[in-house]
């Protein structure tokens, strides 16, 4: 048995090269006065079709395609903040837990809204202001938040990369959010 085993092992190699050296048929024998010499360039035929090529994607899992989602966020944020006008503009993105949760989300908003924010919560621990919710935070700072949109706009409009960026994530937001439909939908 030992004997059949190395056999097979050795011999096995010798079958597979054996098999790689395909002589074709077809092609007219060349004799040896034909045959092109060591020194001679070979000139080799190039096929008259091109090369086909297939590429193939397999299907995303939900959380791959919210991956691309956020990495094209960030990508946009990264180029909007190193292209924008004022520091204050800037979009910065955290991940936040709120009061009594273990689950946290991804937060992205201007730095002058987190700014507004810290300074309106001083003001109300020092006894000065009152609490203040989102929605009114937003409120107070629709000036800068109306600045933050014709920041944006002009930057579509000179920048065509960022335009770009932009259509790629609302593609990708669309087609997250019809995965996520179909994945719980109750069929």
């Amino acid at each position: 048995m030992k004997l059949l085993l190395c056999s097979i092992f050795v011999f096995l190699p010798l079958v597979l090269a054996a098999q790689e050296l395909v002589v074709d048929e077809s092609l007219p024998k060349q004799s040896s006065s034909e045959q092109p010499s060591v020194d001679e360039p070979v000139e080799r035929l190039k096929p008259s079709r091109p090369i086909e090529e297939i590429t193939v994607v397999g299907q995303q899992s939900l959380a791959r395609l919210g991956r691309l989602v956020v990495d094209k966020e960030d990508e946009i944020f990264a180029f909007f903040n190193e292209n924008n006008s004022a520091d204050k503009f800037d979009i910065i993105c955290k991940r936040e837990r709120k009061t009594g949760s273990y689950i946290s989300r991804r937060v992205c908003e201007p730095k002058f809204l987190r700014d507004f924010r810290g300074e309106k919560a001083r003001e109300f621990r020092l006894g000065f202001g009152v609490y203040l919710n989102q929605r009114e935070l937003v409120e107070l700072a629709g000036e800068d938040f109306e600045q933050l949109q014709n920041e944006m706009t002009e930057m579509m409009r000179t920048h065509k990369e960022y335009s770009d960026a932009l259509a790629d994530l609302t593609d990708l937001s669309e087609n997250y959010e019809s995965h996520r439909v179909e994945y719980f939908s109750d069929n």
